[in-house]
């Protein structure tokens, strides 16, 4: 395992031995030593972004519609084969529209050899999203560059654009509007004293 990038060359140990004379007398040996040719071995610099043989990013939503003031929770998963997960650095966080608001909700990560020996690597992140107001909210589309190494190229995994619906809480829907209960009172007062003057 290389510990820089550059050209390293690896050197055969020499062998060394005696051989029998079959055509000298008896006792005879000739001496011997020999040394592989020499290997060398181009190791390139390790790219930044995320290596790996295969790589998928998925999300989803729960539940797809809330209130306001009801989280909804987004979980994305990313699952990773032949690569090392060290390395892998957390999804950036989008930028959000006005109103809306994201805090973490827990992350859990594993890893674990498949079929013919292969490492897979899988990762979860929860996300709490909550609004200000009822409406719909828009969540732009995300991209993880990574290095593929069956391909030899640097590709993007996507995540598409999601649209948050939040409606209005049964607490909004059912608050009378703003100076009602001042008239109720004043319609009491006047009722209660023509009841009085007539008693």
């Amino acid at each position: 395992q290389a510990r820089e990038p550059g050209q390293h060359a690896i050197e055969s140990p020499r062998l060394e031995g005696r051989l029998p004379d079959a055509a000298a007398p008896t006792g005879t040996e000739e001496r011997l030593s020999a040394r592989a040719t020499t290997l060398f071995v181009k190791v390139d610099k390790a790219p930044l972004e995320p290596v790996a043989s295969s790589l998928v990013l998925r999300q989803w939503l729960s539940p797809p519609r809330a209130r306001v003031g009801e989280p909804v929770i987004r979980t994305l998963t990313l699952v990773m084969e032949g690569g090392d997960g060290s390395r892998l650095s957390p999804l950036p966080a989008p930028p959000l529209p006005a109103g809306l608001s994201m805090q973490p909700d827990g992350e859990q990560q594993q890893e674990r050899f498949v079929a013919e020996g292969v490492l897979r690597f899988e990762r979860q992140w929860r996300q709490a999203l909550t609004a200000e107001a009822a409406g719909s909210y828009a969540l732009p589309a995300q991209t993880l560059r990574w290095f593929n190494t069956r391909s030899g190229r640097i590709e993007e995994a996507q995540l598409p654009a999601q649209i948050l619906v939040f409606e209005a809480g049964a607490g909004e829907a059912a608050a009378p509007p703003p100076g009602t209960q001042s008239l109720y009172w004043v319609a009491m007062a006047i009722l209660l004293r023509a009841w009085w003057r007539r008693w």
